[in-house]
C-alpha cells in the first residue's frame, strides 16, 4: 500500500500514518478478540484528527470516546492480518427484544405495499 486508506468491498486496509486502532469485545452480539481464526469485535479508532468531542456536551463525548481516547465506530469488523479488516456487522443496527434477545435490524424486510 501508499501508507493511505485503501477500501475494497467491505475490507479495509488501515496503514495511514497517525491512525491507532483496535478491536472491543461486544459480548452481547458474541463476538470476541479471542474469535477463532480471526478476532472480531467493535472497531475503535484514535487519531489526532478526530473531533475532540461535542461541543459542551461531556455526557454525549464520553459515549463515543473509550477511557483511552478512542472513537467508538459502531462497526463490528474481524482482523484478517495485521492491518487488515474486513466489515461483519453494525452495532448499532440491533434491537434488544423484551425477552432479551438481540435482532439485527439490517436483515428486517417489509413486504406491506404501504411500505415503500
Amino acid at each position: 500500500m501508499d501508507g493511505g486508506w485503501s477500501c475494497h468491498v467491505r475490507r479495509a486496509h488501515i496503514a495511514a500514518a497517525g491512525i491507532a486502532y483496535k478491536l472491543v469485545d461486544v459480548p452481547e452480539l458474541g463476538y470476541f478478540r479471542a474469535d477463532k481464526p480471526y478476532p472480531r469485535g467493535e472497531l475503535l479508532i484514535r487519531s489526532e484528527t478526530l473531533i475532540p468531542g461535542y461541543y459542551k456536551r461531556p455526557e454525549l463525548t464520553a459515549e463515543i470516546f473509550d477511557e483511552d481516547g478512542y472513537y467508538r465506530t459502531g462497526d463490528i469488523m474481524s482482523e484478517l492480518g495485521p492491518d487488515q479488516l474486513a466489515f461483519v456487522d453494525r452495532s448499532n443496527n440491533v434491537l434488544k427484544l423484551a425477552h432479551g434477545e438481540f435482532v439485527a435490524v439490517s436483515g428486517w424486510k417489509c413486504s406491506s405495499p404501504r411500505v415503500r
